[in-house]
């Protein structure tokens, strides 16, 4: 009796220290993983922050030169009013509505790439499609 009692002892503490194993394993799995993306978002917003100031100053002038140009577009349109009173009324009008449009074109086609190429590291996501597809090859292989 005292000799089948050990054999389930032994089996029981196999069974906890296989338990103990896959918790350990899958700790460090997820660790793994967590540690991957933070390094890829990390490495990515240190690009942003060295790219910023350029990015700032860039919009800045990139501003003040749009106002003199669009200026100097009402300044040509206006010119097909002739006399008409209401000439730069009609001139700022028509220029602000061609730079809607151009605007909502650059939108369209900004929110279109973003939906396509999307916002979630790349990297990670294949390393997580790899693991899950090597996941179910394990659970077929050991069922």
């Amino acid at each position: 009796m005292n000799a089948e009692a050990q054999p389930i002892t032994d089996r029981a503490r196999t069974l906890r220290d296989l338990v103990a194993d896959i918790v350990d394993e899958l700790t460090s799995f997820v660790s793994t993983r967590i540690n991957l993306a933070h390094a890829e978002l990390s490495e990515s917003w240190t690009a942003c922050k060295s790219a910023m100031p350029f990015g700032l100053v860039a919009v800045a002038f990139g501003a003040v030169a749009w106002v003199l140009f669009s200026l100097a577009v009402v300044c040509i349109v206006s010119f097909a009013f002739g006399q008409n009173p209401l000439k730069w009324f009609f001139a700022f009008l028509i220029v602000a509505v061609i730079w809607a449009l151009v605007a909502g074109v650059c939108a369209y086609f900004a929110v279109h790439k973003l939906r396509t190429q999307g916002t979630f590291p790349r990297k990670t996501f294949q390393v997580l499609k790899a693991d899950e597809e090597w996941l179910k090859h394990e659970v077929r292989r050991t069922a």
